[in-house]
């Protein structure tokens, strides 16, 4: 397989170049800054990966790169749906789908083209989320995301289009400003109590690596179509905490603001009858993973006494 990945410097984007790599498929790698391919940014880049600059709002800066390729994998977005997202972010995220659709239109029509999109095209509240459930964005991040995937529909036919929502993906490598990075970080810091910013949410957690299968699964699906990537578990993020806090840090205490919080969580129940896939990893294991808790092998370690910098 010749695949390309766009946003391949992300949180995500390093995950799914690594599982391609090992799986023998040719991989172009792009993204605005330089790359290493692995996951912990190893250098040199695995074989069969091809690191490429490319800006995709600067069509010049890839104009020459015409593949050809079988899959397109579109991750490159402003993906931290915090108060510091702002109009202009949303704009870029809308005008980087339509640049990374246009190119592949021109160059690989027919390729399978995997927009990634998000939970927050979803309103919150009680029960499973459907992908047939009406979208009501969330902030200016849910609402730039649901105008992504209306610009994809308009490559209908040109692409073999397929969408996946994601909810919250977990692992090492998380970016600054969401509640998990910013819990480890805080944690780092030595900090105690941890007093988060926000209430104490329902979300649905999933392990990166699952993620990644499942956009693997999405990309072979013998049909285009739009499935959720989720757990379908709801976790509090008081569990969340308290099962990072018992690895890192134990008897840590996390205070939460006080007041409302709302629910998402997301029904995978499609992924799994229509492609088969499931969820592998444990809570437990994600948890490890995500923390640095775990060995070459992926075995958890001993819990620390304290949380190393």
């Amino acid at each position: 397989m010749k695949a390309l990945v766009l946003g391949a410097r992300g949180f995500v984007g390093r995950h799914l170049v690594d599982e391609l790599a090992r799986r023998g498929a040719a991989v172009e790698a792009w993204s605005r800054r330089p790359i290493g391919a692995g996951s912990a940014g190893v250098e040199p880049p695995l074989a069969g990966v091809e690191a490429v600059r490319a800006d995709l709002l600067e069509p010049a800066s890839f104009r020459a790169r015409r593949g050809p390729w079988d899959l397109i994998v579109h991750l490159a977005a402003h993906a931290v749906p915090n108060a510091a997202f702002s109009a202009a972010m949303a704009r870029e995220n809308v005008l980087l789908v339509r640049h990374a659709l246009e190119h592949a239109a021109a160059v690989a029509p027919g390729a399978r083209f995997v927009l990634v999109s998000s939970a927050a095209v979803y309103a919150a509240g009680p029960g499973r989320r459907r992908e047939s459930d009406a979208l009501a964005p969330r902030g200016a991040y849910g609402a730039s995301k649901a105008e992504c995937e209306a610009v994809a529909h308009g490559f209908d036919g040109v692409l073999d289009l397929r969408i996946a929502r994601f909810f919250n993906q977990l692992g090492p490598g998380l970016p600054a400003g969401l509640f998990t990075s910013d819990l480890l970080a805080r944690l780092a810091r030595g900090e105690r109590p941890l007093c988060m910013q926000g209430g104490d949410a329902t979300r649905d957690f999933l392990d990166v690596r699952d993620g990644v299968e499942a956009l693997l699964a999405i990309a072979a699906a013998p049909r285009a179509g739009t499935w959720n990537v989720a757990s379908g578990e709801a976790c509090r993020l008081s569990e969340l905490a308290a099962g990072l806090c018992a690895l890192l840090a134990p008897g840590t205490a996390v205070e939460f603001a006080p007041g409302p919080a709302d629910e998402l969580v997301g029904d995978p129940s499609r992924l799994v009858t229509e492609l088969g896939w499931r969820a592998r990893r444990s809570r437990a294991e994600t948890l490890a993973y995500t923390a640095g808790r775990t060995d070459a092998a992926g075995r958890l370690q001993a819990p620390a006494d304290r949380v190393r910098p």
